[in-house]
């Protein structure tokens, strides 16, 4: 089976992102299946390389990124690249993604591959209908409206859909297409749980532009911190912080609450590096708000990673975690607030055994539930059934 993945991701493998991520696991479970994966990166291209690229990751995911000063060509480039891929024998699918392209782009992508005889398969991996406003512009009228349109005009014209949660999937059902929920996968393979001995002390926050939630942790952390021996380390991305306003605000709440030598903060560090802190630390925190739109309708990437670790995650039951974790596989806060956040954490912190064991459980969750190859399989059957009608 060929597998083309055209503008579904952030210029793969040049960039880290949670969307980069999980069409990797994707496309690794589809190749455990025995499907051949290449993945077409965005016609609009990367400043990081000045000529195409083409080549293959270690998984064997083969991968086009185009450079971003020729993008006219890179348009052309694509036609090109997913009629040699075509397969005159076996099934041809494109997956797109509605949150990668803006409308016309998309619109370019269907056409491309309806006109190559392609099977057309969507990822949803988040909901922004309705939108939620402090204040109207034009601009965000015409940002709503592109929103709108995606959702109204994309879907309809695919074969096959793929929400990343229970939210979207009912959500999409008046289109009467074929669906799997596709939750945020586990890497079984590449992360692992270390013994017990390797783990430190210190709790571990990843966002990258979530700086209210940041501070959240930070403050929560801050009500433990005199009564417990525990540190927290916070890996946070500020390129879109502009004049480091938040990066401001985080320092000098550390310096101010005096908890600098128990906070370690890091940014643009690499995936293997990630990967480690996953592995090592006491507890790994994913707030999620149950008010908050997006929360209620996604997956977060990261429980997959979490989970595969073995180390316990602290989060909310918002979305479709619950769908998948009890309270013996992850730990539940009750509400999103400093408080109740600095309460599971103090509780992971006075009983890191049962701790250790809830982070053992969650493993299991991804080994049986989350597994990339599990998945693989799956698609590789519903895709099989595309072909034939």
């Amino acid at each position: 089976m060929n597998i083309v993945f055209i503008g579904a991701t952030g210029n793969y493998p040049l960039e880290i992102s949670a969307s980069n991520s999980k069409n990797e696991l994707i496309s690794k479970g589809l190749i455990s299946a025995g499907c051949k994966v290449t993945i077409i990166n965005s016609p609009i291209g990367s400043s990081q390389i000045n000529s195409e690229q083409l080549d293959s990751t270690e998984f064997g995911i083969r991968y086009i990124v185009f450079p971003k000063k020729k993008i006219l060509k890179n348009f052309k480039r694509i036609w090109d690249n997913i009629k040699i891929l075509k397969s005159d024998t076996n099934e041809n699918i494109a997956i797109l993604s509605l949150s990668y392209g803006r409308l016309p782009l998309l619109f370019y992508y269907i056409v491309i591959a309806k006109l190559q005889k392609y099977k057309l398969v969507l990822i949803i991996n988040e909901w922004r209908i309705p939108p939620k406003r402090r204040g109207i512009t034009f601009f965000k009228i015409v940002k709503d409206l592109h929103e709108l349109l995606k959702i109204n005009m994309i879907p309809p014209a695919c074969d096959m859909i793929l929400p990343i949660s229970t939210f979207i999937d009912k959500k999409i059902s008046k289109y009467n297409k074929v669906s799997l929920v596709l939750p945020a996968l586990a890497d079984i393979g590449k992360i692992v749980p270390l013994k017990n001995e390797n783990i430190d002390n210190s709790f571990l926050y990843c966002g990258i532009g979530y700086f209210d939630v940041a501070m959240m942790v930070l403050k929560a952390f801050n009500q433990i911190s005199k009564n417990s021996k525990t540190n927290l380390t916070l890996v946070i991305g500020f390129k879109n912080d502009k004049n480091n306003k938040f990066k401001n605000q985080i320092l000098h709440y550390i310096e101010v609450n005096g908890i600098k030598k128990k906070v370690k903060l890091l940014s643009n560090i690499s995936y293997d590096r990630l990967i480690a802190l996953y592995q090592t630390s006491l507890a790994l925190l994913i707030p999620l708000n149950e008010n908050n739109l997006q929360d209620q309708s996604r997956f977060p990437n990261k429980i997959g990673e979490y989970a595969s670790a073995g180390r316990p995650i602290i989060t909310m039951n918002v979305g479709d975690v619950g769908v998948y974790f009890d309270d013996k596989s992850i730990y539940y806060v009750n509400k999103y607030n400093v408080d109740e956040l600095a309460i599971t954490m103090n509780k992971v912190a006075r009983n890191i055994s049962h701790a250790n064991k809830v982070g053992q459980n969650g493993r299991i969750v991804a080994e049986k539930v989350l597994n990339s190859e599990l998945y693989g399989k799956k698609l590789y059957n519903l895709f099989s059934t595309l072909s034939k009608k």
